[in-house]
């Protein structure tokens, strides 16, 4: 039989939850104490520039990625336009070989559809 460990509360109370394996009060949770403040007083400093600087950039990123977008549009539109009339004009180029490979490609797939 494996004895029972016993639960201290007063031991268990006093250590951190979030990181098991430090104490409070010790030398590594004072320092990530007095990092998370000094982050907290820098960003609790920034001032109406620096926010205005902030939505300023994002304003122009969402304009360069608008514009990225719209130049992307145009050319797909532009290379699916051509790729319709390249396709239109070998098909009346070669009606009937493209009857034909129709043709086959829907016997092949009736014939697999009814071999379920």
């Amino acid at each position: 039989m494996q004895p029972v460990s016993r639960v201290n509360p007063a031991t268990d109370l006093n250590k951190n939850k979030h990181n098991p394996g430090v104490e409070p009060g010790s030398s590594n949770m004072n320092s990530a104490q007095s990092r998370t403040s000094s982050e907290a007083e820098d960003f609790s400093t920034l001032g109406g520039d620096d926010l205005s600087n902030i939505k300023e950039k994002a304003v122009e990123y969402k304009e360069k990625a608008q514009g990225l977008a719209t130049d992307t549009l145009d050319k797909v539109r532009h290379y699916g336009s051509e790729a319709m009339d390249q396709s239109g004009s070998f098909i009346r180029r070669y009606p009937a070989p493209i009857l034909l490979a129709g043709l086959g490609i829907g016997m092949l797939a009736g014939f697999f559809i009814g071999r379920r």
